[in-house]
């Protein structure tokens, strides 16, 4: 063997025994030490490994120490979060690294206070997205197929992407005082509330394109979607009543008159639909099927009740009050108020989360979130009050990120003769909540 031939063979030995070594101290546990959660199902489809994810977090903050990663979904991206602890310095760092491509996504400090609520499984305002645009705004609905936010304003819905925040396009043409919007992802169409000339709008929810418009009643307000019988319906205010429209062809069907004002409806997916009627502070109970009222209970302790959530599984209903500052839980099998709690004022929206079990009314007055927890036993008090922004009056739930959305402005001074102030230019913005 000669000189050359003899150098590369230690030289390979020696890079062998390296990997050797590499292989057996990973076996006997000396992978990174620091916590990390990597579920299987992520990790497959995780194109950039972790190791190399936590040298570009490392590299990001070269003074700091990794406690700890978790491999998830954040706002449509698969991502590790890293958490870096800088010694001598209060709270962390958190590095977030794109698991498709190693891109840092951002890098945020979180205080202790921050780290406890995180800790703790607490809700907290974790992104603002600029919208701006003129006019005022009403339901904010989603998307949970396509990962986008639906929210009503004065002549058009502006449709946003759940990840980015970012404007995708606008639904227009004849709108008129917009209010909600519902899906018919069966039919592939989805439904637009004009309470200005009391119309529904059916759109294609692949395009956006406007197919066509059909009349409701007067002030045509809060809208739904009921899967039992295939059909929408709407909440008209002024003419105390649901429009019955046909989903498949956007055609109104029926009228169901329902004895008073109704704010929000909600469908338990079996042929029952709820509203609280506002004028009455009540309750009723429709068959969806027969179009009619079958039953009405007293909302006790709840004073102009607008926002309403359902709890599928417990048949609970929680409804915001207005007037009273409570939101109101209901047993919808027995017909009765089982409880109420104080929320802030203005509140216009409320949701439940099947997953954690919590409720949450959206109280623009203060610009609060309330977070409600039952224990099982009918009692119910408020877990949280988080601070979102003033005039934070609606909002929507995405079941599968457990996101919350909602939408706030600063207004101006309204001219002579006007009713409401007008929404300052380049104000209006979007709120993320999350856990």
């Amino acid at each position: 063997m000669n000189r050359f031939s003899r150098v590369a063979a230690t030289v390979a030995a020696t890079f062998a025994a390296l990997i050797v070594a590499s292989t057996v101290a990973s076996a006997q546990g000396t992978a990174p030490a620091y916590k990390r959660e990597l579920p299987a199902r992520l990790s497959k489809q995780a194109r950039i490994s972790e190791d190399s994810a936590a040298a570009v977090a490392r590299a990001k903050v070269p003074n700091g120490k990794i406690q700890s990663v978790e491999l998830e979904q954040e706002k449509g991206r698969l991502i590790y979060s890293y958490d870096v602890k800088i010694a001598g310095k209060s709270g962390i760092e958190e590095v977030n690294v794109n698991a498709m491509d190693g891109t840092v996504v951002g890098v945020e400090h979180e205080s202790p206070s921050d780290e406890k609520k995180e800790a703790a499984g607490e809700y907290r305002v974790t992104a603002h997205y600029p919208l701006g645009g003129e006019g005022g705004w009403d339901y904010v609905s989603i998307d949970t197929a396509r990962h986008r936010v639906f929210i009503g304003r004065d002549n058009r819905v502006m449709v946003v992407d759940e990840a980015t925040g970012k404007l995708i396009s606008e639904i227009g043409g004849k709108l008129n005082r917009v209010h909600g919007v519902a899906f018919s992802y069966g039919t592939g169409h989805g439904f637009i509330t004009s309470g200005g000339d009391s119309t529904v709008t059916m759109f294609d929810l692949a395009t956006l394109a406007v197919l066509g418009t059909t009349t409701a009643a007067d002030d045509a307000d809060a809208i739904l979607f009921d899967k039992a019988t295939g059909n929408v319906f709407t909440m008209n205010g002024d003419a105390n009543s649901s429009s019955v429209i046909d989903a498949k062809t956007g055609k109104r069907i029926g009228t169901i008159p329902l004895g008073g004002k109704p704010e929000f409806g909600v469908s338990d997916g079996a042929g029952k639909l709820y509203a609280n009627i506002e004028d009455k502070n009540e309750i009723v109970e429709v068959d969806a099927r027969a179009q009619k009222v079958v039953r009405r209970w007293p909302l006790t302790g709840c004073e102009g009740p607008t926002g309403l959530a359902i709890d599928l599984a417990h048949h609970h209903l929680f409804s915001g009050c207005r007037g009273s500052k409570v939101m109101a839980i209901s047993d919808a099998a027995a017909g009765k108020v089982l409880a109420t709690v104080p929320i802030g004022p203005g509140v216009d929206a409320n949701a439940y989360d099947p997953s954690s079990g919590l409720a949450f009314s959206s109280n623009g007055g203060d610009g609060t979130l309330t977070v409600v927890r039952g224990d099982g036993r009918g009692n119910f008090a408020v877990a949280q009050t988080v601070q979102t922004a003033p005039s934070a009056r609606t909002m929507a739930l995405d079941p599968v990120t457990h996101r919350i959305y909602t939408v706030a402005a600063k207004f101006g001074t309204p001219a002579s003769g006007q009713r409401r102030p007008p929404v300052m230019p380049g104000t209006f913005e979007m709120l993320v909540l999350e856990r």
